[in-house]
């Protein structure tokens, strides 16, 4: 019989199934749809236990003593109670969240713009695609870090996430193979799969000539748009957009088809319950396979991942699902 095994890093305390431990419960949730991860530790009465809010946390799952990272972090809040000790972990893009600042960058690919924001706010990195040029872009103290490098990814139709490492992932999602397959009645527990209407066309407008005139131009709003024009797509449930950010048709062009590309996406939610899977990672592609309904069994992209760990339900993982376009 599988045995569930864990090995949680709580700044300089370790807990492990090696030996009897006082985990109660284990609650970890990552996506890459722009929240911050999050661990939830409940451990039983541990009065020795020091732990300190921002000290770095790292957990790894699997089973049968063979284990694998699942989340890393640092330590939010703790919870000291009468019975029971709750640690609230973050993930990295925590740190991207609680960072403002206001500069201006010039003549900088989205990508190098996300590295500059990542740096600045003390969070690693893996992967930061270039995404579209930005003659000029200015960092508003308005809003965090986090919110500039979501919306750079939202008009480059990147995904912005954290690896289970902490890594910063800015990068189009291209997998077009499963990484994994799971079959009904086999690995699969639960399975739930909705279809929405997407848009079938976006249009974008930037509002700056500079698209005919050369990057370097001063930007106006002009009286006729049509040649700066980017459209994706065709078909009656069209969205118009209007970016002050954009000063290429380039650049438009690819905020035009990224948004196509998210409303294409976002229109199949599922929903997967599987025993513990810790291998799944964000950014992967999972086939279903011998499902009743044989309209569900095709290829999804992975959205969202939730492993839980206790006493009275053991280890399983849920994931949420998207679409691939």
């Amino acid at each position: 019989m599988l045995r569930p095994s864990y090995s949680i890093s709580l700044g300089q305390e370790t807990l492990s199934s090696d030996r009897l431990g006082p985990l109660i419960d284990l609650q970890i949730r990552r996506d890459k749809t722009g929240a911050a991860d999050e661990a939830i530790v409940t451990l039983g009465r541990v009065p020795e236990i020091s732990l300190t809010e921002g000290a770095e946390v790292s957990v790894e799952l699997g089973w049968d003593g063979e284990t694998e990272p699942v989340f890393s972090g640092i330590i939010e809040t703790v919870d000291r109670g009468i019975g029971q000790l709750e640690v609230v972990c973050l993930g990295q893009q925590s740190k991207l969240m609680k960072t403002r600042a206001d500069k201006v960058l010039v003549s900088q690919k989205a990508g190098q713009v996300v590295s500059a924001l990542a740096g600045e706010a003390g969070v690693p990195t893996e992967t930061i695609e270039d995404g579209i040029d930005l003659p000029v872009y200015l960092v508003d103290s308005s809003v965090n870090l986090h919110e500039h490098c979501l919306s750079l990814a939202r008009r480059c139709g990147f995904d912005l996430y954290t690896n289970q490492k902490g890594k910063l992932i800015f990068s189009r999602f291209n997998v077009t193979a499963a990484d994994h397959t799971f079959r009904y009645r086999e690995q699969i527990l639960g399975a739930s799969i909705e279809k929405g209407t997407p848009r079938d066309e976006v249009t974008v407008v930037p509002e700056s000539p500079a698209s005919s005139s050369g990057d370097e131009t001063v930007s106006w709003l002009i009286k006729d748009p049509a040649p700066h024009t980017a459209k994706a797509g065709g078909g009656a449930s069209a969205l118009l957009v209007s970016d002050p950010l954009l000063r290429t048709k380039e650049a438009a062009d690819s905020s035009a088809k990224a948004q196509l590309y998210f409303s294409q996406r976002d229109a199949l939610v599922g929903s997967l319950k599987l025993m513990g899977t810790p291998e799944i990672q964000l950014g992967e592609a999972v086939a279903l396979k011998d499902l009743p309904d044989d309209e569900v069994n095709q290829l999804y992209q992975v959205m969202a991942i939730r492993h839980c760990l206790n006493k009275r339900r053991g280890f399983y993982t849920d994931v949420v699902l998207g679409g691939m376009f």
